[in-house]
């Protein structure tokens, strides 16, 4: 589901704040180290203690994950699942480098601290080592009174000569982040595709296969029963007489008595209804039409001759379901009507 975007999404949101934090960060400090007005100073150092726990906060769950700051509520922190370490992603190389694989951090490696350099530990052994060096720089001058910090500083020194290397890392780290992010989308994007077709293919099939054969199904009970009816003298009322029936039907399938529960009308209509179409059919009468059976006549006629050749012991049970609800089965007379 698009819920495991979200871990990802969040950690690289992550991964932006911090290189925004860590401008931040070293804007202060300059700041701090070149003002000479004390309430300048003070207010700068009020500001830094701050800029720099949401640094430190927001690196760690970009690195672990939400679990690397479990007393923070805010979204910005929850949603990041999985940080990282944990994506797997080629980002990963890039925090933790072996001792026998030193790799430069800046984009244009001519730049590059030489092995002799004091900086040379820092700047190509891992942007984790280089970010946490940074932090404590800055923690120095954080705990910095009077006149300190200023621009001669060795804290200050550092952080100016491994700008470069931290910024260029950033950037590197997040734009390989990105194509793990871009990977679970498109991961992620292609099974819904993937389900969305295999649910059209199983629409169609079940529209084929079994909602069409069953609405045909339909329309041939249909067209049979409206034949059935059609051969009903005129004089009856169908519709009073077919609700009655299933009132009375429903009403005995309840444990009532439906003679109770149907109109006396109703009762002697289907009696007599039922005994002239019983007679009907019998003499071979029922629905003739200028001398001889119509078609659905002829078919309601067969029905009935074929159910007493069929049932010759049931023959008196279905002469009497005919001459009490009519034209056999789908019209059978409720319970209790003779």
């Amino acid at each position: 589901s698009l819920q495991r975007v979200s871990g990802p999404v969040a950690s690289f949101n992550l991964l932006n704040t911090v290189a925004a934090r860590q401008q931040q960060l070293y804007y202060t400090v300059q700041e701090l180290c070149a003002s000479h007005e004390e309430w300048e100073r003070a207010q700068l150092r009020a500001q830094l203690p701050e800029r720099l726990e949401l640094m430190r906060k927001e690196w760690n769950a970009a690195k672990y994950g939400r679990e690397a700051v479990p007393t923070e509520t805010s979204p910005h922190f929850t949603l990041a699942t999985e940080g990282v370490v944990y994506a797997g992603s080629e980002g990963t190389d890039m925090l933790f480098i072996d001792a026998d694989k030193p790799m430069c951090l800046r984009e244009d490696v001519e730049n590059c601290a030489a092995p002799d350099d004091p900086l040379y530990q820092f700047t190509h052994f891992g942007l984790d080592r280089l970010v946490n060096e940074y932090i404590q720089r800055a923690e120095l001058i954080t705990a910095m009174q009077g006149d300190e910090p200023h621009l001669e500083g060795p804290e200050l020194e550092f952080m100016y000569k491994t700008q470069g290397d931290l910024s260029d890392g950033l950037i590197a780290l997040i734009d390989a982040f990105h194509l793990y992010v871009v990977k679970v989308y498109d991961s992620t994007l292609a099974k819904h595709i993937a389900t969305f077709a295999i649910s059209i293919v199983l629409l169609v099939l079940f529209l084929l296969f079994m909602l069409r054969p069953f609405i045909e199904e339909v329309r041939s009970e249909t067209r049979r029963v409206a034949e059935l009816l059609s051969q009903l003298p005129s004089e009856v009322a169908i519709e009073p007489l077919v609700a009655s029936l299933l009132n009375a039907a429903a009403q005995g399938s309840n444990g009532k008595d439906p003679q109770a529960t149907t109109p006396p009308t109703a009762l002697h209509a289907a009696k007599n209804v039922g005994a002239q179409s019983f007679g009907k059919l019998r003499n071979g009468s029922f629905g003739r039409k200028g001398g001889g059976l119509d078609m659905p006549a002829r078919v309601a006629s067969q029905d009935f001759q074929r159910r007493q050749s069929v049932d010759m012991n049931g023959s008196k049970r279905g002469g009497n379901a005919f001459q009490q609800g009519g034209l056999g089965s789908g019209f059978q007379s409720p319970k209790g009507v003779v």
